[in-house]
């Protein structure tokens, strides 16, 4: 076999031909790309799920190119349609190599594996320095030692060691985003932005909090950051290559390195891009001059992760904020002509109707400009995964990782309930005579998800 590698890296479609999971391609996988092609592997990249393709095309797609290795990504909600591309593939092509990276490799890697016939191996925690590996090996199938991977020896399914995180993110090379055909333009700017064409980054891997309901399976509690020098190189290539004029920061920490960040919107400052963005933050991370700064750098909006107005399911949660600190945050934001979206989660562990009226009466205490609520999803890797009998039940037949509808029940709530609360919330939030304006202008640009938010 030559040293040069045919890899396919693939997001899979989700369920039902045309529908999208998300707005834009993984950047996960354009990363990995990027790793590979810096080797002299010739790479196909395809994101089925962001740009609407079905399962067919995916996999008549992966089969003309004939590849030596496929690697697939899945979370818990694509994992069923990772395994059927796999075996589709693994029917076509018996000789090709069928790794699954993602979230759910990484939280439940060995039971994947044993339900999936399909999947060779699959990798666990970060994958650049693993892919190249489990490419150099290729040739001899005999994968002993290479950590990160848990693998398919004929009958046995083995465990190596989990391999360190990067010490040094600032040494991978840029996303390769041109791999996906008709990026960025192809591709549906995410929900609520302003221009056109549109991207993301994330920079920074891992989270030092312990929130009972995320998954750390992938990068862990210890957190590595890309350098303000790398940032600002990447913004530079979307806006003068792909002509980018939005750009989301994705990563719940973009703010929390306070001389980065300063780094960042001084060299944004610097430049003068024809650039608007906007970003996640913690209500404690950022004060109003700091806000400031970011609205002069380009930044229209900040999104918080509030997910209870009630202290006590905060504290469960172990989010560590109070109700208070969000209101300061809230206001601090406007003062600095920033909008100021809020996210909201029903089902947590300990909530009960008192706890959802205070989650209710947060929302129109403060001045948020917006609002989305999901329901619990307790993702394999999550605290409240492994605990979930303790602190209340699964819905029977419910898909793992929905959150658009109950999955998870705490004690003493029914779905039936949880999904007439958040109908409630979001009528009392929007059905309000200063929001019916902004509700009008959601209707005309997406009526059937705006009654459907409504329950109508």
């Amino acid at each position: 076999m030559p040293n040069t590698l045919r890899v396919a890296l693939i997001n899979p479609p989700v369920p039902g031909a045309g529908r999208r999971e998300k707005s834009l391609p993984s950047l996960a996988l354009a990363q990995l790309a990027a790793v590979a092609r810096a080797q002299g592997h010739e790479v196909l990249l395809r994101d089925a799920a962001a740009g609407g393709a079905s399962f067919k095309r995916t996999v008549n797609e992966i089969v003309a190119f004939q590849p030596d290795l496929l690697g697939l990504s899945a979370t818990s909600a694509t994992i069923q349609s990772a395994r059927a591309v796999a075996a589709a593939v693994r029917e076509a092509l018996p000789g090709c190599l069928c790794l699954l990276g993602g979230p759910h490799a990484s939280a439940v890697p060995r039971s994947t594996l044993e339900a999936s016939p399909a999947l060779d191996a699959a990798l666990v925690g970060e994958g650049e320095e693993t892919l190249l590996e489990l490419l150099g090996r290729l040739p001899g199938r005999n994968f002993s030692g290479v950590r990160g991977l848990v693998w398919r020896d004929g009958q046995e399914i083995r465990s190596e060691e989990r391999r360190p995180r990067l010490s040094d993110l600032n040494l991978l090379p840029l996303p390769w985003w041109e791999g996906y055909p008709g990026y960025p333009e192809g591709f549906r700017a995410a929900a609520g932005g302003r221009r056109w064409p549109a991207s993301y980054l994330v920079t920074s891997r891992g989270c030092p909090y312990r929130c009972t309901f995320c998954d750390r399976s992938v990068f862990g509690q210890s957190v590595t950051s890309f350098s303000a020098e790398y940032i600002l190189r990447a913004v530079d290539e979307m806006v003068r290559r792909f002509g980018v004029r939005e750009l989301d920061f994705e990563d719940d920490l973009f703010t929390l390195y306070e001389p980065r960040l300063r780094r960042v919107c001084e060299g944004l400052i610097e430049r003068r891009h024809d650039l608007i963005w906007r970003c996640h933050a913690r209500a404690e991370a950022v004060g109003e001059e700091l806000f400031r700064l970011m609205q002069q750098a380009g930044c229209r909006q900040v999104t918080l992760g509030v997910e209870s107005g009630d202290e006590r399911v905060l504290a469960l949660a172990r989010k560590r904020l109070r109700p208070a600190q969000i209101a300061e945050t809230v206001k601090a934001a406007h003062r600095a002509r920033l909008k100021v979206d809020g996210f909201f989660i029903l089902g947590l562990p300990g909530e009960d109707d008192a706890a959802i009226e205070k989650s209710i009466g947060l929302a129109l205490e403060l001045p948020f400009d917006d609002i989305g609520i999901a329901f619990l999803a307790p993702l394999p890797g999550s605290e409240v995964s492994d605990r979930a009998e303790e602190w209340g039940r699964m819905v029977a037949g419910a898909e793992l990782a929905d959150t658009a509808r109950p999955v998870y029940l705490p004690h003493g709530m029914t779905a039936e309930r949880l999904t007439q609360a958040r109908i409630e919330f979001y009528r009392r939030f929007h059905l309000r005579p200063r929001r019916i304006g902004r509700l009008f202008c959601r209707f005309i640009a997406h009526p059937r998800a705006t009654l459907r938010m409504l329950g109508v």
